[in-house]
Parts: C-alpha cells; sequence; structure tokens
C-alpha cells in the first residue's frame, strides 16, 4: 500500500511543518523577552535600595593586592515593610560615607593602604555610630548604633566585587 502524496497533502504538511517552526520561534523569543523583563525590574528594584556602589569604601587597586573592605547596614527594628528597612539602611550608609569622604578626602583610595585605612576607620568608630544613629534619627527612627569589622558575604556586585567574602564595617542599628 505505497501510496503517492498529491498536491494538496504536501500543501498541508508543509504548512503545519512552518507553523510548528514558527511556534516555537515565537517561544523562544517570548522566552527571551519575558526573561529581559523580569531581569531589568529585579535589577532596577534592587539598586534602588542598594548603598552608593554597593558600599565598597575602600579599594585600592594599585595596592594591597585588591583588598577591599565594604559597609553593611543592619536595621533590627520594626518598620513597616521591607522596602522601608533597605531604604533607611542605604540612607544610613550613605550618610555614613559621604561623611568618611569628607575626613579622609576625596583621594583617600590612591593615597591610603589598606591598613591605614582600617586603621583610620577603627579609631573612628564612635563617631561612626554617632553619624549613623544621627542619620537614622533624621529618617524618624529612634536607633542605637554599634559598629565593628566582621567578614560578611556578598553576592555578584559588578567586576570590582565579584561574589564572595570581604572585611566589612557593619552598622548594626536597633531601636532604643
Amino acid at each position: 500500500m505505497n501510496r503517492d502524496l498529491d498536491d494538496q497533502e504536501v500543501l498541508f504538511m508543509w504548512r503545519m511543518f512552518r507553523a510548528a517552526i514558527l511556534g516555537v520561534l515565537i517561544g523562544i523569543v517570548g522566552g527571551v523577552i519575558f526573561g529581559q523583563v523580569s531581569y531589568v525590574k529585579k535589577y532596577k528594584d534592587k539598586v534602588s535600595r542598594e548603598i552608593m556602589a554597593d558600599a565598597v569604601m575602600y579599594n585600592n587597586s594599585l595596592d594591597d593586592s585588591g583588598r577591599v573592605i565594604r559597609l553593611k547596614v543592619d536595621y533590627d527594628g520594626n518598620m513597616k515593610s521591607e522596602d522601608e528597612r533597605d531604604e533607611l539602611e542605604s540612607y544610613v550608609g550613605n550618610t555614613v560615607m559621604k561623611q568618611i569622604g569628607m575626613w579622609l578626602g576625596d583621594d583617600y583610595n590612591e593615597n591610603l593602604s589598606y591598613i591605614q585605612m582600617r586603621h583610620n576607620l577603627v579609631m573612628a568608630m564612635e563617631d561612626i555610630n554617632d553619624i549613623a544613629q544621627s542619620a537614622a534619627n533624621a529618617w524618624g527612627v529612634d536607633a542605637d548604633a554599634n559598629s565593628g569589622f566582621s567578614y560578611e558575604y556578598f553576592g555578584d556586585s559588578g567586576e570590582d566585587c565579584p561574589p564572595g567574602m570581604y572585611e566589612t564595617l557593619c552598622i548594626d542599628l536597633g531601636d532604643k
């Protein structure tokens, strides 16, 4: 029972094949577009909450074999939402970063070694706590600040800071 296909059947099969290929291509393009939109939305939401450049306080790539000091602010109090908590932490971190820049000068990354930078931060801990507390108060939060160094894990933050453990100036804020 070997039957030849007539022109009508061949045309129908060709149309079905084209429709299948077109469906696959549309699915792939749609997936790529959806993935990009989701990524951009997630990235954009994350960026608005980040502390300056994800809080790289010290990064003298010319010295100290790429050692980095980062900043992390944690508020352990009551907030209406997680976004509000992130905004407070970002505000406090940015305020501390700006003040440290004013103390040390804009070019402290080039002029100070890692040891000098860490020493300056240790010597200024009380002042850093006062600034963090004042910034939280300006935000409307009555909080105590306590800062210290530890090693913390950070996810991917771009070319300068791949994921990994970093020495971190941690500022812990807690309700009074």
